[in-house]
């Protein structure tokens, strides 16, 4: 080997006799290294490799993409399987038993030695037994065995000392090329006896391999791509060692992937006996392999350097920020790296419903019906992708993770140097055939020129002058028509024609303006036919047109969608002449449109959700698997696998963008959140379960998933494309409207480049909140196909918002009874009893769900309450939120305030109140006490707004709970009564007592009726008293049933409330139903009556008017059973009509009522002794008032016995009360047949 000392590694002495090596070129050190393996000597249990290690830097592993990148590559270059199965390996690294000290250890030469366990059925047998010897035992000597592998040492140059063989560190490339010698250990020797002998005393190194590996006939070399699992490790990223296999963990952690070639030793030394004479030939062979892994890693035929990419990220933030530090006088330092926060295009948001539907004023959201607003075109199912020409006119990719890729193409243009462009790199066409097309769809820097702040598009909405320095779209078409590409090898080849390896286009946008433009400038004078052009343009018509194209078949790529483009801002940017900022942003302007489901024309597009998954675990911390029969749920029998696993999906949060850290001190500040531009907070972004919020669906952070059998045997989660899926995965879903609750998201893909990122530690945790958000928004308020190509069909943002709020992933079922109870009864019913400007208190307003029905009744300020303090105060989805996120986008929406508080306690002196900034808030309302700017302004704005009671209270679904007993009852109708202003409203829906008493009249207590829907329970209320009469009176109070609704899978405790009981308990507090007069105005039938009444009114409306039928959405096509269930819940119309002390007489009727005197006519005494004793009510002030009884003559005469009842007072009772309030104090005495006449006190000013 001496004739090969010259490319042996080099070494110097230096001071003291201390050797320093010194590193050799690479591609020298390869061919030293193939000399040395090509004049090896094969010994019987010993065999020299030369191998290459990819990924070898560490700074940037090898992910699950670039394995499977590297197996196609390898494919398209007619490389073949070795196995199709590939081979399962179990190597375990021990410690070794030191004769010297009786210890265990692993330092020095021990760690060369390895035990390999080969085949799936060996490895599971270990695993089951922990045994090795019984394997070896078992099985065939090769299947088990031991391994040593070392450095070969040969001499330094010029010296007889020896060293060990340097390896080829191809840094620059991200490999590395070794030699080594791999000893086969007698397993009966010594130290296999030890081994064998010492297995259960000493740890291990667990690491779990499944490789495939490739052959060429034109080269001796194995291409080996392994997934590796491994034993887990320490807070210091070392391995821990354990004594068996289970305590490793190493089939539960996350994979590795490891890329390596090695030299098949009998085919370089027999077939291609050549390489023995020229060592040179097997080095070039190993550096051509090379290249063909770099291209399938790097996706390119044309892979360059580490450093070469380095430069190219250098040179592309010069050409975004040198200037701008220049105008600053600063000088600037590019950085190396770049994160996908670097990268230049901003994304696009999810065209929604209000996105498209009729302009209107209050509406403060992008609307791209407005006149030569947007442009439309195809959304390619490409790769989103920068196009960078750099200063030598070389053209690179850079993907959205700011990957460098050489697209192996330059431009002699140098007018094209410096330039980005954003497209979507396009790789197949429809067939699968390799069209490599970049279809560019925007300019952002044009020869060091940023443009990104110019208008897109010419349109008539601005004058020329503002047109002169150009429009992005136009100088992208003329770019690339100067552009002319070359094949990077063609200035090596001047002569030979050579084809470019990527094709550079533009997209074309529609409508097209520069021809409408340049006409209307000619042909229109006047300003009426102006305005008439500008009419003219129809974005649905512009939609229809490529909508058409794809139906038939002009696009030679697949097209997912649709992309709106703004005419008139800069990149990024929401104003006319401005650019948005230099790093990756959501932009509020820029939309992409997808179906949410397959169609003719989208046969594979659908909206998706990219989530990080964790599986559920039990309390042992093992994964949680279970029976599919289990709640009673039952799969298709032609299912084998009876298990599933319950998944929780995660999504990148940062509460200070996805969420208000506090809501409602958000509403108090007046603080209406602006849009986000999709920048987040590096430290606050994390993963979080997805719990998304229109509509609220607590569950729509989890989902089932089968278990199925792989080719091993194994029971695992599967992708619909085939992929496992493990823990800590980001995985692409679907959502499938036809499946029951969790079964609903459907795994599509697994995001193995997300993946990577993640367990590399980046922030990549799939989707952030706000896209997942809108995505979900889309998916179940979806813009149809129908809806973009025709602009019909297109509901209001009232109703698409309004329609599924509090649904779940249960059943659907009861959809068209959502829908008749949401968009039509408490529609009816609000807007019903509303006046422009009016003021209303809603005592269980929840989550602010009757928030549209506030918008669209004018309302001017409403004030919430409801006893949930998450309804309130969610940071996602409560009240608070909720009311925010409308207020930022709709100018229409009413001031409002919400408390955490209990209406079935007093409002009025804030005791319901749970905290005493609550109790506060409360009391200004009302104006009591002098104002507290403290509070916020927004409470300071409305101070004493309550003072007088609002014109509506509403209780809606709600009201049953405070029938639970007197207390609750009692303190629930004076709040009514104060918080309602006279003539005011009170509006209330809820089951019909009556009715259900009658229904469950036949059960027995803890008996049930039930409603079905394909073999699904959807409701059932329970019997949970022991009454067998349900008198009008105060014993009807505590009639406690429980009630099961799909829609939130759980029975809910209520009270049964009894109608007669209600009304005349209102009468005595000062209310009676509305007239029919009233309630003829108000659109409803009757001041109060059964749901039944307002659906047949609906189906006459629909009758006389069809297009009312879009707006109640599926209310029309309520099933028989959601009738059933509808049907059995009434409505209320109370107005105010006269003003009682009902503090007064609630504290009377509470504290002095016996037992066994009936409420009709205990209410009466009280009634005539509260007269008696001169009702107050308390004031700062005391004013001395005239005042006069008026005696009223009654139409008809009471009975006699009632005529005893009654003692008229003998003298003008004195109180204390604002002189602008008439107090009138009425009673229906008992309830007899036939009322012969009644009685009127009425206190009057004078």
């Amino acid at each position: 080997m001496n004739n090969k000392n010259n490319y042996i590694s080099k070494w110097k002495t230096g001071g003291d006799d201390e050797e320093t090596f010194i590193k050799t070129n690479p591609k020298e050190q390869l061919t030293y290294l193939s000399s040395l393996l090509v004049n090896s000597t094969h010994q019987k249990f010993k065999e020299y490799e030369l191998e290459a290690k990819f990924g070898t830097k560490g700074f940037k592993p090898l992910t699950k993409m670039d394995y499977d990148n590297v197996i196609k590559k390898l494919k398209s270059m007619g490389f073949e399987l070795t196995s199709p199965d590939g081979e399962d390996t179990l190597k375990i690294q021990l410690e070794i038993l030191d004769v010297k000290t009786g210890q265990f250890k692993t330092a020095g030469n021990f760690d060369r030695f390895r035990i390999e366990v080969v085949g799936l059925d060996n490895i599971q047998e270990y695993c089951r037994t922990n045994d090795l010897k019984t394997i070896n035992d078992k099985t065939n000597f090769q299947y088990v065995q031991i391994l040593r592998k070392t450095d070969v040492m040969v001499k330094k140059e010029g010296s007889d000392e020896e060293t060990y063989a340097q390896p080829a560190e191809f840094d620059d490339f991200n490999f590395r090329v070794t030699y080594k010698l791999e000893e086969r250990i007698n397993k009966y020797g010594k130290i296999g006896m030890e081994i064998f002998n010492n297995w259960n005393q000493t740890k291990k190194i667990f690491r779990y391999v499944k490789r495939i590996s490739f052959l060429h006939d034109d080269y001796p070399i194995r291409v080996d791509l392994s997934i590796v699992k491994s034993s887990s490790k320490n807070e210091r990223r070392r391995y821990i060692q354990t004594y068996n296999i289970e305590e490793s963990n190493v089939f539960q952690n996350p994979e590795s992937y490891e890329i390596e070639l090695e030299v098949v030793n009998n085919r370089a030394q027999s077939t291609f006996k050549n390489y023995t004479k020229e060592p040179k030939l097997l080095a070039n062979s190993i550096q051509e392999l090379a290249k063909i892994v770099l291209s399938g890693l790097q996706g390119t035929n044309y892979p360059i350097s580490l450093s070469n990419q380095k430069q190219v990220i250098r040179d592309y933030f010069t050409l975004l920020y040198e200037e701008e530090y220049k105008k600053r006088n600063e000088k600037y330092k590019p950085k190396e790296y770049a994160i996908p926060k670097d990268f230049l295009g901003p994304n696009s948001k999810a065209l929604q419903i209000e996105n498209i539907g009729p302009i209107n004023s209050n509406i403060i959201v992008p609307n791209i019906t407005e006149p030569y607003s947007f442009c439309v075109t195809e959304k390619a199912d490409g790769e989103r992708h920068l196009l960078y020409i750099a200063n030598d006119g070389k053209i690179y990719l850079i993907n959205t993770s700011m990957s460098v890729i050489f697209t192996g193409a330059f431009t002699m243009e140098e007018r094209c140097f410096n330039s980005i462009l954003d497209g979507e790199l396009i790789l197949h066409d429809k067939f699968g055939n390799f069209i490599n097309t970049f279809a560019s769809f925007d300019l952002y820097f044009y020869n060091k020129i940023d443009v990104r702040h110019r208008p897109f598009i010419k349109t008539p909405l601005k004058e020329d002058k503002y047109f002169e320095e150009g429009c992005r779209l136009p100088m992208l078409k003329e770019f690339i028509k100067i552009l002319t590409p070359k094949n990077i090898n063609q200035s090596q080849n001047p002569n030979r024609l050579m084809k470019c390896p990527i094709k550079i286009t533009s997209k074309k946008f529609y409508p097209l303006f520069n021809e409408r433009v340049d006409q209307e400038q000619d042909l229109e004078k006047d300003k009426k036919k102006n305005e008439k052009k500008l009419e003219e343009y129809d974005i649905y018509r512009a939609s229809n047109f490529i909508l058409k194209m794809i139906q038939d078949n002009l696009f030679e790529y697949e097209v997912d969608g649709l992309i709106f483009t703004p005419t008139l801002f800069g990149v990024g940017s929401n104003k006319f002449l401005e650019a948005g900022p230099k790093y990756k942003i959501t932009w509020e302007y820029s939309f992409k449109w997808k179906p949410n489901v397959a169609s003719y024309t989208f046969p594979k597009s659908y909206l998706t959700i990219d989530f990080l998954i964790t599986t559920k675990k039990g309390p042992d911390g093992n994964d949680l698997v279970t029976p599919v029969f289990e709640n009673g749920m039952k799969m298709g029998a032609t299912s084998q696998y009876n298990s599933y696993k319950t998944l929780i999906l995660a999504v990148g949060y940062d509460e200070t963008k996805h969420g208000y850290i506090n809501p409602c001190q958000d509403v108090l500040d007046d603080r209406i959140k602006g849009p986000s531009n999709g920048e987040e907070d590096e430290e606050k972004y994390k993963p979080k379960q997805f719990y998304p919020s229109d509509p609220a669906d607590p569950l729509g952070g989890l989902c089932n998933i089968m278990l199925q059998m792989d080719s091993n045997g194994n029971m695992q989660l599967f992708t619909e494309e085939g992929q496992i899926i493990e823990d800590k995965m980001v995985v692409e879903f679907r959502y499938d409207m036809d499946k029951q609750g969790l079964w609903r998201w459907i795994p599509l893909r697994v995001r193995y480049d997300k993946t990577s990122d993640f367990r590399q530690g980046h922030n990549s945790f799939g989707n952030d909140y706000t896209t997942a958000n809108s995505n979900w928004y889309s998916i179940h308020n979806p813009v149809t196909e129908y809806m973009i190509g025709t602009g019909k069909d297109i509901p209001t943002r009232e109703v698409s918002d309004d329609v599924y709020y509090n649904s779940t992933t249960n059943e659907r079922l009861t959809l068209g009874l959502r829908d008749f109870h949401n968009l039509y009864v408490k529609k009816k019913l609000i807007q019903g009893v509303s006046k422009k400007g009016n003021i209303l208190i809603d005592l269980a307003c929840g989550k602010a769900g009757d928030l549209p029905k506030w918008v669209s009744s004018n309302l001017s300020f409403v004030f919430g309450i409801d006893i949930a303090k998450d309804n309130i105060e969610n940071r996602l989805n409560g009240a608070c939120a909720r009311y925010l996120n409308y207020k930022r986008t709709n100018s229409s929406v009413p001031y409002a305030l919400f408390v955490n508080g209990n209406s079935a306690l007093n409002i009025r002196s804030g005791t319901n109140m749970f905290t005493d900034k609550a109790n506060q808030i409360v009391k200004a309302i009302f104006g009591e006490g002098s104002k507290n700017t403290s509070l916020g302004p927004a409470v300071t704005r409305q101070y004493s707004r309550g003072a007088n009671g609002f014109d509506v209270t509403s209780c809606q679904f709600a009201i049953h709970y405070m029938f639970k007993d007197n207390k609750s009852f009692y303190n629930f109708i004076r709040n009514v009564a104060e918080c309602t202003r006279l003539n005011g409203y009170f509006i209330a829906t809820c089951y019909d007592g009556r009715t259900i008493f009658n229904l469950l009249r036949n059960k027995e207590q803890g008996e049930s009726v039930e409603k079905y829907a394909d073999g699904k329970k959807v409701w059932s209320v329970t019997k949970d008293y022991d009454g067998i009469k349900f008198e009008n009176d105060e014993s009807s109070l505590g009639y406690k049933i429980s009630v099961y609704q799909d829609t939130i899978n759980n029975s809910i405790d209520e009270y049964l409330v009894n109608y007669d009981f209600l009304v005349s308990t209102m009468e005595k507090y000062g209310f009676s139903l509305a007239s029919r007069e009233e309630t003829k105005y108000m659109g409803l039938p009757e001041g109060s009556g059964m749901f039944i009444e307002l659906y047949n009114m609906m189906l006459n409306e629909i009758k006389k008017d069809p297009s009312k039928e879009k707006e109640y959405k599926s209310a029309l096509n309520m099933k028989q059973y959601e009738k059933d269930i509808s049907f059995l819940n009434r409505y209320f119309v109370f107005k105010k009509t006269s003003s009682r002390n009902a503090e007064k007489l609630t504290k009377a009727i509470l504290e002095q009522l016996p037992d066994e005197i009936s409420f009709e006519n205990a209410g009466t005494i009280l009634a005539r002794e509260s007269v008696k004793e001169a009702e107050e009510e308390i004031k700062p002030k005391v004013k001395n008032l005239r005042k006069k009884i008026m005696l009223q003559e009654a139409t008809e005469a009471l009975d006699e016995q009632d005529q005893e009842q009654i003692q008229q007072p003998k003298e003008v009772i004195q109180t204390e009360t604002q002189p602008q309030l008439a107090k009138t104090l009425r009673k229906s005495v008992g309830r007899p047949k036939k009322v012969k006449e009644t009685i009127e006190f009425v206190i009057e000013e004078e």
